[in-house]
């Protein structure tokens, strides 16, 4: 419960350092770092927190390659990126994640209904793909693009790392 309240106060104040920005600018191509600067401030804040509890735990295990490291990064600050397509509220995202403990049956009724609430369904369902295309467009490496489109039900070893971390940040 007190790690969500820190959550939703963490995304209505996302504060980030100029260090972290410069971190990100150097990890990402070019084009790859406009589209993280055009991810909303919450979201960026949270895919910085992806990456850092990533780097972390990959620093400890030292299981990765330096080139697997790096697409996770990368992918980590981009993960996100498909909720650039549409406006996200805050409302939105609380509703998302409140929305989780339904079962799946409820969620799928809701988002049928074509009201006000099947939009944040809408959202969680298709940002992973819209990021993918955004990504792709942008340049970023196929591999990268993979991860992005699967973050939520990842098929590999580095897209389970990508969705766990997530799921703790």
């Amino acid at each position: 419960m007190f790690y969500r309240i820190g959550q939703f106060i963490k995304a209505l104040f996302p504060m980030i350092s100029t260090a972290e920005l410069h971190w990100v600018k150097q990890t990402l191509p070019p084009r790859a770092f406009q589209l993280f600067l055009h991810q909303d401030r919450g979201v960026q804040r949270h895919a910085l927190d992806v990456a850092h509890k990533l780097n972390r735990s990959l620093l400890i295990s030292g299981e990765l390659s330096p080139v697997e490291t790096n697409t996770l990064m990368i992918a980590a600050l981009l993960h996100d990126c498909g909720k650039s397509s549409v406006r996200v509220r805050i409302w939105h995202r609380v509703f998302i994640v409140l929305s989780q403990g339904l079962p799946l049956s409820w969620q799928h009724r809701l988002e049928r209904k074509h009201s006000v609430l099947s939009f944040p369904f809408r959202i969680a369902r298709e940002h992973a793909l819209w990021g993918d295309r955004l990504a792709r467009q942008a340049g970023v490496a196929p591999e990268v693009c993979r991860l992005i489109a699967e973050h939520h039900h990842p098929t590999t070893r580095l897209g389970q790392l990508l969705k766990e971390a997530d799921e703790l940040c």
